[in-house]
């Protein structure tokens, strides 16, 4: 029943890491388990006996100080009593951090179709750690009306999708959002993206689509709301599951999933996208193929374990893990990356953002940041953060030409990592710069 971390020394992925082992409950098996990066911590849930969120001693997990520790927070139990797996997913941020202190939020959902006293219902939850007591609370905070849908499949037996040639089908992972729900902070508001598989067939027809949504919060009141919503499922007969979402530094949002048809289509995995040009609620990228299945599988269980990462080199390359199937009922994984073509407008607003650069470094008591291909004569802001999440540099400047070159005197920073990032309502870079 233990956890094990690897947290990197370097930026080297292929270099040393800190281990840390945990146990937070010797007792319960954490099944499922998700995680994601806060500023004050590394939070985990999962399909646990005893319901629970876990955080994890972040500042210390960097230093390779293994006195780190841990919080345990009791969370919320499954709502649906159809249901089977069930792990309520926290926020996963993305780019800049939120300032250290800033509440964590954990999100689930309800569905009419679950039965009476239930209603189609985003539930949003406020989590708070205090490492000067080693304590933690959840609390209700908000909940969204989304448009009508059914996410319910066959009420918790894992046997939902139909695959060429097999009476075996495979499990729709439902009732619960899917992993991640990433975070990113722009000038005036906070985004989060999420999405969930719905039942789009008719009758006893199972055919899986997919549900996802942008929440937009308000700096002030911390309230959030839903921006925008979507249902993607070609009329094609194909189920579509299992997905995972993401948004880049330009706005736009790539969903990767996993695809599988009663004929035709063994389960692959494909992937689709829209810009932040396009009008709400739909995926306007052609859908791609990354692998096609070439055999079914026997086993109801599928896919507990993938989801899209934003690559934090660029901001706009987008990594998916996924399992398929190879031949002779061979399961195997994928991992493969792909972008959403840069947005371009044209008029008064025009912007186009597909030549962007931003290079951070330092030189002696200077860091020397440089951004070209930038919209002309737009302002932005060029902020420095470290890394709990604290401001320590902020100015508003407008590049000339499309260039933006500032050399930034770092003497009073301490020694450490930081942020840099260059940010509108349009648009972001953010860059990881050591200082020495």
């Amino acid at each position: 029943n233990e956890l094990i971390f690897a947290v990197s020394k370097t930026a080297d992925p292929t270099g040393a890491y800190y281990i840390y082992t945990f146990e937070p409950d010797a007792a319960d098996f954490a099944d499922y388990p998700k995680y994601s990066i806060w500023s004050d911590g590394y939070y985990e849930t999962c399909n646990c006996d005893r319901q629970k969120v876990t955080v994890y001693e972040r500042a210390k997990m960097l230093n390779g100080d293994q006195t780190a520790g841990f919080i345990v927070i009791p969370s919320i139990t499954n709502p649906n009593s159809n249901g089977g797996f069930f792990c309520p997913q926290t926020l996963f941020a993305d780019g800049q951090l939120p300032p250290y202190g800033s509440p964590q939020y954990m999100f689930d959902y309800t569905d009419d179709n679950w039965g009476a006293g239930f209603s189609d219902r985003i539930r949003i939850y406020q989590i708070t750690a205090n490492w000067t007591g080693k304590t933690g609370t959840l609390a209700a905070f908000d909940s969204l009306t989304p448009k009508p849908f059914n996410s319910y499949f066959t009420g918790g037996s894992m046997s939902d999708i139909s695959q060429p040639g097999s009476s075996t089908k495979l499990d729709a992972l439902d009732g619960f959002f899917s992993y991640r729900i990433p975070y990113m902070r722009w000038s005036n508001y906070n985004s989060a993206v999420m999405c969930h598989p719905v039942n789009t067939g008719t009758g006893s027809t199972i055919v899986s689509g997919i549900r996802w949504y942008e929440l937009r919060q308000d700096t002030t009141s911390k309230k959030w709301s839903i921006f925008q919503q979507g249902t993607y499922a070609p009329a094609d007969g194909v189920s579509r599951w299992n997905p995972g979402i993401g948004m880049d530094m330009n706005g736009s949002i790539a969903l990767a999933y996993s695809v599988s048809a009663p004929s035709g289509v063994y389960p692959g995995t494909r992937y689709t996208g829209r810009t932040k040009c396009d009008s709400a609620g739909i995926m306007t990228l052609a859908e791609g193929t990354a692998i096609s299945g070439s055999s079914s599988w026997n086993s109801n269980r599928w896919g507990d374990y993938s989801h899209t990462s934003l690559d934090p080199s660029d901001g706009i390359t987008f990594w998916h893990t996924n399992q398929y199937m190879g031949a002779g009922t061979s399961l195997r994984s994928r991992i493969f990356s792909f972008k959403i073509p840069a947005c371009v407008t044209t008029g008064i607003t025009s912007y186009d953002l597909s030549n962007l650069s931003l290079t951070a470094v330092q030189s002696g008591a200077l860091m020397n940041i440089r951004a070209t291909g930038l919209p002309t004569d737009e302002q932005l802001e060029l902020d420095v953060f470290n890394m709990e999440g604290k401001l320590i540099h902020n100015e508003r400047i407008s590049p000339v030409a499309g260039i933006l070159d500032v050399n930034l005197n770092t003497e009073a920073f301490a020694k450490g990592i930081y942020f840099v990032r260059i940010v509108n309502n349009r648009f972001q870079r953010v860059l990881k710069v050591a200082i020495q």
